[in-house]
């Protein structure tokens, strides 16, 4: 039965991935007219790009400024819309490249980027979990179709460079290639949030190498925004993005995925102290990463199926701010459902197959109820820890 509903899900999932990827197809050649109606998110990348190359960097977090640049560059935004962008200096001005080109091609071109970020992700993946009874296609497939992945691809967000960098970082401490794990973690500092909990990962197992692959990327992060911005650019970065969270809550709480957002969302006395206790609750966090991470450093990643299917959802619930294409991630945890190895424990028989699926579809399941008004993928991911504190490795017949 399980292995049945399995395959159903592969099928609907290539479904998916191929009318996705033939969308992005017409909308390259402009068919239909689609091209009026495409960008999301991208359109506060492409803005920041737009500022960085011929705009007053000065102004990058004048949330009215970033209107109107978007406004003049963007033609697929309606009248008085934008999109805001709170990431790192360093993010604007990697951005600019797209920014020399048309909106529409610079979107194919950030989705083709994404769609490779997420294959490569995939076969790291399964170098990382060897045992999983799936191919590189196959797995592609259904991560793209993954919902909140479709969302972030399709939309011009960056949770698939976050996936792949996920993995890489796993495959490095695998491979002991501890330097390289604390370089990817720190690529990701354009999510501190997600960044610092891998390298905190990355250090404990990999030791001082680590460290200073981590400290090497997060100077050459600083020196690139000192560049375009000068020294003081992260000044300028949390006041900017303390004045856009402080908004954030009533604009988009049907996106938000953080246990202390959350919070502020259905106890709105409490929503102004949101980010610092985010923050503490975040600090807290790290230094149970850390501790864990020490007591089973001598133990391999694969040996940890709990670990991994735990970790990629909690990065979600206690970061100060995530939000519902972050949880994309959700996926590098759920793939270890595949292993048949893994079982609940109280059962004696692998529902391996069978949970994946249902976690695939309950992740579908929040298109609809987002129009309702509740947020259907902050369940999915607390569900996510739930079930990963419920799973083990080796069926109990099997077990010493």
């Amino acid at each position: 039965m399980s292995h049945q509903v399995f395959r159903g899900v592969l099928f609907l999932a290539k479904g998916i991935s191929l009318g996705f990827l033939c969308g992005v197809l017409l909308i390259l050649l402009r068919v239909a007219g689609l091209d009026s109606r495409i960008g999301g998110d991208f359109a506060a990348f492409y803005g920041a790009g737009s500022i960085v190359l011929e705009g007053d960097r000065s102004r990058l977090y004048d949330f009215d400024y970033q209107k109107e640049i978007q406004q003049q560059k963007v033609p697929t935004l309606a009248q008085g819309e934008f999109q805001p962008f709170p990431y790192p200096p360093p993010v604007a001005a990697a951005y600019t490249p797209f920014a020399l080109v048309p909106f529409e091609f610079a979107y194919w071109a950030q989705s083709a980027l994404s769609l490779l970020a997420v294959l490569l992700g995939c076969r790291i993946a399964l170098r990382v979990l060897p045992s999983l009874p799936c191919s590189v296609t196959s797995l592609f497939f259904l991560c793209l179709s993954f919902y909140p992945m479709t969302r972030a691809v399709f939309g011009g967000q960056n949770t698939a460079y976050s996936f792949l960098l996920y993995w890489l970082v796993l495959f490095s401490l695998q491979k002991e290639s501890r330097v390289l794990a604390g370089a990817y973690s720190g690529i990701l500092l354009y999510k501190p949030q997600f960044a610092l909990p891998l390298a905190v990962l990355s250090i404990v197992r990999g030791g001082r190498k680590a460290l200073g692959g981590f400290l090497v990327v997060s100077v050459l992060w600083y020196l690139l925004g000192a560049g375009f911005f000068g020294a003081g650019w992260p000044e300028q970065w949390c006041d900017g993005l303390w004045r856009w969270h402080a908004t954030e809550l009533e604009t988009s709480a049907i996106k938000l995925l953080s246990l202390t957002e959350n919070l502020g969302v259905y106890l709105p006395a409490l929503s102004r102290y949101t980010l610092p206790i985010g923050i503490l609750l975040f600090c807290l966090s790290i230094l149970l990463l850390g501790w864990f991470s020490f007591r089973k450093r001598e133990v391999t990643l694969e040996n940890l199926p709990r670990f991994l299917l735990v970790f990629p959802g909690l990065l979600l619930l206690c970061a100060p701010h995530s939000v519902y294409y972050d949880s994309g991630l959700l996926f590098s945890g759920l793939v270890v459902l595949l292993q048949p190895s893994i079982f609940i424990r109280g059962t004696t028989k692998s529902q391996a197959p069978l949970l994946f699926s249902v976690m695939w579809l309950l992740a579908w399941s929040c298109f609809a109820v987002e129009f309702v008004g509740i947020n259907g993928l902050f369940f999915v991911t607390l569900g996510s820890v739930i079930l990963g504190l419920r799973v083990d490795s080796l069926s109990p017949t099997h077990r010493g």
